[in-house]
């Protein structure tokens, strides 16, 4: 189901910790809520693990002792009760910020797997040093995003893949976008695993060779990130 499928209650704040038991920010998360957010005591905050599970707490960052709780909880741990889809979007890497641009719609739109790839056309780049800076940077991106848009479930994002990888390791459960293509539903969706959209230029001869199914949105040609966000959209709208 959709992000839509779900209300959580009115709070100041939303972030991720790794334990709800315990209610205790990282540095960072302390800092974005005392000093940016400024969050006064009592107010109330949304802490969630991440994986659909989430609390409702007061604030307690004026604490005059050390070891007392950054946050109060205030309701027992709750679970999301709608099953949360899990197809996979996966992205042809392009230039650094447009790629960004896709972790953060992806998150916010509310899909749980995403995959950037290297494809017969991907124009940048990268090392192995690059590519591990390039996905924990995708990592900080999607807990940004995801706390802005108040999602319990933080995706997961693959490593930096390619290609040639992921039609290896899931053969006819891929389908990708290509101009020729059906038009996306949610029979196809149903099907498939992960959905994959090709940098500037479309995928190569090569490769549409490669994978049966392939989708459509339209006969204008969109910018990769254009693609990638508007066929997060319309997973969200087919399978609500």
């Amino acid at each position: 189901m959709g992000l839509s499928s779900y209300n959580l209650p009115d709070a100041s704040s939303f972030v991720y910790v790794k334990d709800l038991n315990s209610c205790q920010l990282d540095q960072e998360s302390y800092h974005h809520l005392k000093n940016v957010l400024r969050i006064k005591d009592k107010e109330y905050a949304i802490i969630s693990d991440g994986k659909g599970k989430w609390r409702l707490c007061e604030s307690n960052l004026l604490k005059t002792e050390p070891n007392k709780s950054d946050l109060i909880p205030i309701s027992e741990i709750c679970s999301i009760n709608t099953e949360h889809h899990n197809i996979s979007i996966g992205f042809s890497i392009t230039k650094t910020s447009n790629s960004e641009l896709c972790v953060q719609k992806l998150t916010e739109l509310g899909i749980k797997n995403i995959v950037p790839f290297i494809s017969d056309r991907t124009t940048i780049k990268l090392n192995g040093q690059t590519e591990i800076k390039l996905h924990s940077r995708f990592l900080k991106i999607a807990k940004s995003a995801g706390e802005q848009s108040r999602n319990p479930y933080l995706p997961n994002i693959s490593s930096i893949t390619t290609f040639k990888q992921i039609v290896s390791d899931l053969g006819t459960k891929v389908a990708i976008m290509d101009k020729q293509g059906k038009s996306l539903t949610s029979e196809l969706i149903a099907t498939k695993d992960i959905l994959l959209i090709g940098p500037e230029g479309g995928f190569s001869q090569k490769e549409l060779e490669k994978v049966e199914d392939k989708f459509t949105l339209g006969q204008t040609v969109l910018r990769s990130e254009t693609a990638t966000i508007a066929t997060a959209a319309l997973v969200n709208y087919l399978i609500s």
